[in-house]
């Protein structure tokens, strides 16, 4: 008898086995002694094509980043970035996606770290809501105040430690966001339960065309934290029985883009302000340790993500929607 294994198929079969099983098959440690940060295992890419879009075409665009917390060069060089896109293609709305305060998150509504790590960087250089999830260095401070400081800055959107919203792109087409607090499933919260239930009963209620998911902890990657086992085992059955598009996170401090061969893709954008090697791996479509940040836009018909390190585009993508009559159907939308 011939013995047959496809490492893909074998990776989907394990949905509700922890992740950190999985990451042995494909995840290796990253770190070199002489301190260098690399980009390990990628093939030689076309250079990156812009999405282009019709000038009258509906569509909602917005920008992605995470890890943002750390004052430096870094930083500053992914907003000059960020700036420079702008002034072509405006973002609808910023996402932050996690250890927006470095190293231990701010310690009230009043701490100068809203100055100096979002007002100042950040709100006074483009008048776009920001909406923000918590990471795990934000538990190192008082993550309450930063869903406080929500009622005191009116650019700041975290109404809850997990929430959600809807975005229209047209009068016949939405978009909805889920952002997750991942930090207590990762910890196995007591309060892991109750998130679970509320994300699974938004997820069966929405109508929405499009499911884009927010966290702050990865569940494919080649980043050195390697996958989050128990933010896998919990959240990548829901994905699939719900049919989200796309989740997006950081956490691990580079650019990555996975295709989960599970019908949905997976961004991480945690490059924000602090750098790490990466390793490309079996789902990987892109990756590359470098500063920089992710541009997402959504019309009726697709979904484009488009990849910008400080020096420009890296790395473009979109995906067609294949399910919108059919879900329609099933959910009794006309």
């Amino acid at each position: 008898m011939k013995f047959s294994f496809n490492r893909r198929n074998f990776l989907k079969s394990l949905a509700t086995i922890p992740c950190a099983i999985v990451a042995y098959f494909v995840y290796e440690k990253l770190t070199e002694d002489d301190g260098v940060i690399r980009t390990i295992g990628a093939p030689q890419l076309p250079p990156a094509k812009p999405i282009g879009f019709k000038q009258d075409e509906n569509r909602l665009c917005f920008h992605a980043l995470g890890d943002t917390g750390l004052a430096s060069d870094r930083r500053e060089a992914v907003i000059q970035q960020m700036l420079r896109q702008a002034e072509s293609v405006m973002p609808d709305l910023m996402f932050l996606v996690g250890d927006n305060f470095y190293d231990a998150g701010v310690e009230s509504v009043d701490d100068p770290k809203w100055e100096t790590d979002f007002e100042i960087p950040f709100a006074a250089r483009f008048n776009r809501p920001f909406y923000a999830c918590l990471g795990n260095h934000d538990y190192f401070g008082n993550a309450q105040a930063q869903v406080d400081y929500s009622r005191l800055n009116p650019q700041w959107n975290m109404p809850a430690r997990y929430y959600t919203f809807v975005k229209s792109i047209d009068e016949n087409t939405s978009v909805e966001f889920f952002v997750l607090d991942t930090d207590p499933i990762e910890e196995g919260n007591d309060s892991t339960r109750a998130q679970i239930q509320w994300l699974r009963g938004k997820l069966a209620r929405s109508r929405a065309d499009w499911k884009i998911v927010i966290g702050h902890h990865p569940l494919f990657t080649g980043g050195e934290h390697g996958c989050s086992r128990r933010n896998y085992r919990q959240l990548v059955p829901l994905f699939d029985e719900f049919q989200i598009d796309l989740y997006i996170c950081g956490h691990d401090h580079d650019l990555q883009l996975h295709d989960t061969g599970r019908g949905w893709l997976h961004l991480v954008s945690g490059s924000g302000s602090k750098l790490r090697s990466v390793r490309w791996v079996e789902t990987t479509l892109f990756a590359e340790a470098a500063s920089g940040f992710a541009r997402i836009a959504v019309t009726p018909e697709r979904l484009a993500i488009e990849i910008f390190a400080t020096d420009g585009l890296r790395f473009s993508h979109e995906t067609r929607i294949k399910r919108q009559l059919a879900v329609a159907g099933a959910s009794g939308m006309g």
